[in-house]
């Protein structure tokens, strides 16, 4: 008798997966994009002021939801038992498209000068400036291996945005819930901080959502030694260490599939950039005439850094379980958790000096910081591309190389 072929159990979770972050996004995009068109019409300036976040997350969770669709697509084919066409990233037409991202930047400072109607637009310049460095990376990416099975790479998109970004944004509010329950306790033991607790909440409540103000409450908390301390733990430490495990995730549920190092390089490093659309994209919506173009440049940046470590950690899981040697995978992740460390240490040193505005010397020291930090990111953004690249080259290398080897070389040796 002939076996029955066994069910495509991952392309049913990939199905669901992408049916669930297809309903939940486009349901998102209506509510606001609604709520985002009546506040417009109303004819109120305040409404006015409210209106253009309401409509750029309105679009944003609808490309969100537009993601989502190859990755349907794919794999019902592949639950009807069709295996469907493979993905094929044209990098000329992408690094054409790249070469806008100067002028859609120019463009949208522009507009964010301007009043009326011409600033609807903005959230489609938001979306570009993200999403074509992104997909110029994916194209570089994944280059040398196209084409890629499709039912592959819109499910790692697909688990980068709609799994890991979740997962990942739950552990870490569940740990900055454990860490302020633990403050908190901390703080039951000392009556006079509960006292001065008490006191920042009367005044935070009569400063009348004024920034100046409530900057001013809080400097004194923020010089604080080992608030600053915490900060810089929690954003150069533990925030990379989670990030960087559960970025991958793709490749950690293909964990039984014998994945080759260049398998679980590209998918990785699809899956990061799954992670990187999603933070880039509501980070960008927050920006104004002043901060668009430092914000945007910073998300390329910020892109990289994601797509990089991503595609490390892949490769090196699946050159772990094919070599069942671990050496090189505890190395890597010490690495990337380095780089995404240093990236967000130089991140929140921008700019510390004019929050603090701490007292002399040190307020020389990150009047300083502040001027190079910039500098520093363009530096450590080239070098992130610059090992992409090398790593990228190493592992097709390696996988051209194993190609010419014959299966049974190894068992005529022994023979």
């Amino acid at each position: 008798m002939d076996s029955q072929p066994a069910f495509p159990t991952r392309a049913l979770f990939q199905f669901l997966l992408s049916l669930l972050g297809l309903i939940s996004a486009w349901l998102m995009a209506l509510v606001m994009l609604v709520m985002g068109g009546l506040s417009y019409v109303s004819g109120s300036a305040l409404f006015h002021t409210t209106a253009e976040p309401l409509l750029a997350m309105g679009w944003v969770f609808g490309l969100l939801g537009g993601v989502a669709i190859p990755s349907l697509w794919t794999s019902g084919m592949r639950l009807f038992g069709r295996e469907p066409e493979p993905v094929r990233l044209n990098l000329v037409s992408a690094s054409l498209a790249l070469l806008l991202v100067p002028l859609v930047i120019v463009m949208g400072a522009g507009i964010l000068q301007a009043d009326g109607a011409l600033r609807l637009f903005m959230p489609f310049l938001q979306i570009a400036v993200v999403v074509i460095p992104a997909l110029w990376l994916v194209a570089y990416l994944t280059r040398p291996v196209q084409p890629v099975r499709a039912g592959r790479f819109w499910g790692a998109m697909n688990v980068g945005v709609f799994f890991s970004t979740p997962l990942i944004l739950l552990v870490e509010g569940l740990l900055l819930v454990f860490i302020g329950l633990a403050v908190m306790a901390f703080l039951s033991t000392r009556p006079e901080m509960l006292q001065a607790l008490e006191d920042l909440s009367s005044r935070l409540l009569n400063a009348g959502g004024d920034p100046e103000v409530i900057l001013r409450i809080y400097r004194p908390i923020l010089r604080h030694p080992m608030v600053l301390f915490g900060t810089a733990a929690i954003f150069t430490v533990i925030v990379p260490l989670i990030e960087e495990a559960l970025k991958p995730l793709a490749v950690w549920l293909l964990a039984g599939d014998r994945l080759t190092p260049v398998e679980g390089f590209w998918l990785g490093g699809v899956c990061g950039a799954g992670f990187a659309l999603v933070e880039s994209l509501f980070s960008v919506l927050g920006a104004d005439a002043t901060s668009w173009i430092a914000l945007a440049v910073g998300r390329i940046g910020t892109t990289t850094l994601h797509i990089t470590t991503a595609a490390l950690m892949g490769g090196a899981l699946a050159q772990a379980w094919h070599s069942r040697r671990y050496e090189r995978l505890g190395w890597t992740y010490l690495l990337v958790v380095a780089l995404h460390g240093l990236w967000n240490l130089l991140a929140l040193t921008s700019g510390l000096a004019r929050v603090l505005d701490p007292v002399q010397p040190l307020k020389e020291v990150l009047a300083l910081a502040d001027r190079l930090s910039p500098v520093a990111l363009l530096v450590l953004a080239l070098a992130l591309f610059w090992i992409l690249a090398i790593e990228r080259t190493a592992v097709n290398r390696a996988a051209v190389s194993s190609a010419l080897v014959p299966e049974n070389s190894f068992e005529r040796k022994e023979s």
